[in-house]
């Protein structure tokens, strides 16, 4: 690169003219903060500051002075132009100030020294983006936040195991709960199991039931992920952790039908009935009252058993966090698909959004009543995160889709009472 060679012709509004020298000059806002009695300064950096190009152009000849009245009119009419700059090209500059110098030494001859300022903003503040490109960045921020709930409860119940574990009895006792959480997704045992002792390596497990719960969701075909809705919100039922005689409550079901009351599924356009989803083999209660105490510890109760009671309620924790992270993972990937190709109705759409937020609720409730204060926050954020992100993939998603009922007015009247009644 070479002035012989890359060199371009000034111009400023389309009028050319020779530059003897253009010099660039740029600078910084800053605040300075000094305090009483205190050495030295703390600085903020408020940004760069608009770029000031100083100019120096000539003109001569004969016919110098026509050329110089244009660049004059050039340089006061109103707002920014457009100036090619001999070194970077184009810039939109406004100008400053501007004078003429003629000289006796030189005749037929001037100088015109003026000022012009950058008018351009290094970010736009109003840049458009589309809907699919805002679904796009809910989807992202959904994704992100499951996946650092996942990992931030993974890291927690490991902790929680290997603090808690005092004795046999209890690797008994929590190696028993751990399988039938394991059968209560996988009644089949399609998934492989491993035979590692999971109270002492709870990294495995973690791996294991996280396996078990997607491949629940791996045996709906993609293609029709949104008419299997019902079926993977089914198979992750509503579990509440407690501290009564109970720690595995998993008779609820989270409501899947339009309107949260009703069974009919919609999909495609046309009305339908989902097929009834199979009932899953769930443990009988008496496979899980053995692993829990009541409420109120006597004095001199047996420690292990306490232990294990807090075992359970860590390990059950986890379950539900990890499968509201999934059910996250795929209600976004949902509504990305639907912003695509809308097939669901306002009232699907709605129920979607509901069905994702209870659940981040009762995680939410979850949490508060069974984490320490000080780690309430690592799990909080990530679900309030995705709460707001799903919440907005359900708006745009729903936004997005073209109307799916026409009305035809028969008679003449008007529109307004039409929509009213």
């Amino acid at each position: 690169m070479g002035w012989n060679t890359d060199l371009l012709d000034a111009q400023f509004r389309g009028i050319p003219f020779y530059v003897q020298s253009i010099t660039d000059k740029g600078s910084k806002s800053l605040v300075v903060h000094e305090y009483p009695y205190r050495s030295g300064g703390a600085v903020e950096d408020m940004g760069s500051s608009a770029r000031t190009i100083p100019i120096r152009a000539i003109f001569w000849g004969e016919n110098y002075l026509s050329n110089l009245q244009k660049l004059i009119e050039a340089l006061e009419q109103p707002g920014p132009g457009e100036l090619i700059h001999p070194v970077f090209g184009s810039v939109t500059v406004v100008i400053k100030t501007w004078q003429i110098d003629h000289t006796a030494q030189h005749p037929d001859y001037a100088e015109v020294v003026f000022e012009a300022i950058v008018s351009a903003l290094d970010t736009n503040f109003f840049t458009h983006t589309t809907q699919r490109t805002q679904a796009e960045q809910s989807s992202l921020t959904a994704k992100n936040a499951a996946t650092v709930l996942l990992e931030h409860s993974s890291q927690h119940v490991t902790r929680h195991i290997q603090t808690n574990f005092t004795s046999p009895r209890v690797q008994s006792q929590t190696m028993q709960l751990l399988m039938d959480i394991l059968d209560f997704y996988d009644p089949s045992g399609d998934v492989p199991r491993s035979t590692t002792i999971f109270v002492l390596h709870p990294e495995a497990y973690l791996a294991e039931l996280l396996a078990v719960q997607k491949a629940i969701l791996e045996h709906i075909p993609v293609s029709s992920v949104m008419k299997g809705f019902p079926y993977w919100s089914d198979c992750f039922p509503k579990i509440t952790p407690s501290c009564g005689m109970k720690t595995f409550e998993y008779n609820e079901k989270y409501p899947t039908g339009v309107g949260n009351c009703s069974v009919q599924w919609t999909s495609n356009g046309s009305p339908g009935v989902h097929p009834q989803v199979p009932s899953l083999a769930i443990p009988p209660n008496s496979t899980i009252e053995k692993y829990v105490v009541q409420d109120e510890i006597a004095s001199g109760c047996d420690v292990s058993m306490s232990s294990q009671h807090i075992i359970a309620i860590g390990i059950i924790l986890h379950v539900i966090l990890s499968q509201t992270a999934l059910a996250i993972l795929t209600a976004s990937q949902l509504f990305l698909d639907e912003c695509t190709t809308p097939t669901l109705t306002p009232l699907q759409l709605d129920t979607i959004v509901g069905n994702i937020r209870a659940r981040i609720q009762d995680c939410l409730v979850a949490v508060r009543k069974n984490v320490p204060t000080q780690d309430v926050h690592g799990f909080s954020e990530p679900l309030r995160t995705a709460a707001e992100a799903i919440q907005s993939l359900g708006t745009i998603a729903l936004n997005i889709r073209p109307p799916l009922i026409t009305y035809t007015v028969q008679h003449e009247e008007s529109l307004h009472l039409f929509i009213s009644t």
